[in-house]
Formats: structure tokens, sequence, C-alpha cells
């Protein structure tokens, strides 16, 4: 009985951090839309209490970089993956958040970058140390039309 105590209260935990249209059902996590404006301070995720989450959000001429930040507990592995709109291009940084303020800043780390070209899908695998993680969607094309991303996280 306490198992199910404590399942339900890091569901409740989770839906306070991030909305209550973050809640996985079935296992399937829902998509989380990206709240603007998060190119300088980074938007919250919670903490790695589950384990994948899909976002979709725009970069465009005006908002060049989508922020978003993660609490890593415990050592393990980091997959992200970025699908770009056809025919636009936007890449994908995971930086190591030194001083926790949600910004990327000096003292900070970019652990991992993926720049492929074009609309080539971007991927991040890295195990990583316990932490607090930015990962960025930087619009890398100099056009002006947006690019309508998803993003997919995985530990």
């Amino acid at each position: 009985m306490k198992r199910q105590f404590f399942s339900a209260m890091a569901i409740l935990t989770f839906a306070a951090t991030l909305g209550t249209n973050a809640i996985p059902a079935y296992g399937i996590p829902r998509m989380i839309k990206e709240v603007e404006y998060n190119d300088i301070r980074a938007q919250n995720l919670g903490i790695d209490s589950a384990l994948s989450k899909r976002i979709s959000g725009k970069v465009g001429k005006r908002d060049r970089i989508d922020a978003f930040r993660l609490r890593i507990r415990s050592n393990k592995k980091f997959i992200a993956s970025l699908t770009n709109s056809k025919n636009q291009d936007a890449d994908l940084e995971l930086i190591l958040d030194a001083n926790k303020n949600g910004i990327v800043d000096a003292g900070d780390s970019k652990e991992r970058i993926s720049i492929n070209d074009g609309d080539t899908p971007e991927r991040i695998n890295k195990f990583v140390k316990a932490g607090d993680y930015i990962i960025r969607v930087v619009k890398s094309d100099a056009g002006n039309s947006d690019n309508y991303y998803q993003l997919s996280i995985n530990m």
C-alpha cells in the first residue's frame, strides 16, 4: 500500500511542477508546449522523475533560442532528439548549468552539441552526471521563416 502512496505522491509532485498536460497516460508522455519567453531563462521541465518528455515549439527570426531546464538526480544515459520543420535548421545543445540559475552564463559548460545540416534530425546521446542541465534549441539558419520542432528527451 505504501508503494501506491509514493507513486501517487510522485505524480502529484510532477504535475505541480509541470502542469497537468505533462502527466503521462499509459506510459506515453503527453506533448509539453514550450512557454514563451524561454530564450534567456530556461523553461523548467522539473526533476527527472519522468523517463521521457516530448516538447513542441517554434524558433524563428525574433525567437532564435528556446531553452529548457532539467534537474537530473543521478548519473544516467541522456538521449535527446530534435526534428525540424521541412527545409529548416535548428541545432541542439546540452549545457551543464553550474550555478543552477536557469541561464546560460560564464561557468556553464556545453556538454554536447548536435549541428547537422538542414532539416536532418539532431541527436544527443550522452552519459551525464547528476546536476542541473539546460537543453537549448537554436535556430541556425538566417532565414526569416519559423521552424516548428519536436524535441524528445529520454533517460
